[in-house]
């Protein structure tokens, strides 16, 4: 399955109120775009403007960055099954003793 996204990057105007708390108006940029296949969300894609760390040092700060201006996705993965299908890392937490 082949999927793009027809304006990567387009910019929009926005307008925000919040009684009380905020009123902005601006230019903003489209952080992420996401095709969610409700019946199976296994079957999601979805696309992250710079990466999917927000430390400027790790590997994965803009791991996505070229993939979105291309206007390709990635595959989510939703499911106990799927997630562990395709894991490259895995966190084991340990109570101290």
């Amino acid at each position: 399955m082949q999927l793009s996204l027809s304006c990567p990057g387009i910019w929009m105007q926005m307008h925000q109120v919040i009684p009380g708390k905020l009123n902005v108006t601006g230019v903003a940029a489209l952080e992420m775009a996401a095709l969610q296949a409700l019946a199976d969300w296994d079957e999601s894609w979805s696309v992250i403007l710079g990466g999917e760390s927000g430390a400027p040092r790790s590997e994965f700060y803009l791991s996505q960055a070229e993939t979105y201006l291309k206007g390709g996705f990635y595959k989510d993965h939703f499911s106990d099954r799927a997630v562990k299908a395709s894991a490259r890392y895995t966190l084991v937490l340990k109570p101290r003793e």
